[in-house]
């Protein structure tokens, strides 16, 4: 497998982060290079992702902080840890094929990277 973790530093309580990341509705307002359109059909999500369409959750333990999206049952483990009353520390581990291309890795990276800044920009205003 290949993997990477990225990290990005919130100026908002872990409670605000957390509802805010853990909330289906947000995901395609931040994670524009991953989910591409979010659909609910009944009580179950579908994303369109760059390989396809996926069948899309939200695992969460909020007493830890962790926020686990899974695509295809799949998991992207992310994380939220308090730093202060007003700083939060979000952790987003993607995990990706063995046999993915390296350039198209570090794609993936370099996409992580612009949707956490987006998230942060959403919620810092």
């Amino acid at each position: 497998m290949k993997i990477h973790t990225e990290h990005i530093v919130l100026n908002v309580s872990k409670d605000k982060a957390f509802a805010y990341i853990a909330e289906y509705e947000n995901i395609p307002k931040w994670s524009k290079n991953f989910i591409l359109k979010l659909e609910k059909i009944g009580n179950e999500y579908t994303a369109t992702t760059p390989v396809g369409k996926m069948k899309f959750e939200i695992a969460t333990d909020k007493s830890t902080g962790v926020i686990d999206i899974l695509l295809d049952g799949k998991p992207s483990p992310t994380r939220v840890i308090a730093l202060g009353a007003e700083m939060t520390l979000y952790l987003f581990t993607l995990i990706l094929p063995p046999n993915m291309p390296d350039a198209e890795f570090q794609g993936g990276i370099k996409g992580l990277q612009e949707e956490l800044t987006l998230l942060k920009d959403q919620l810092e205003k």
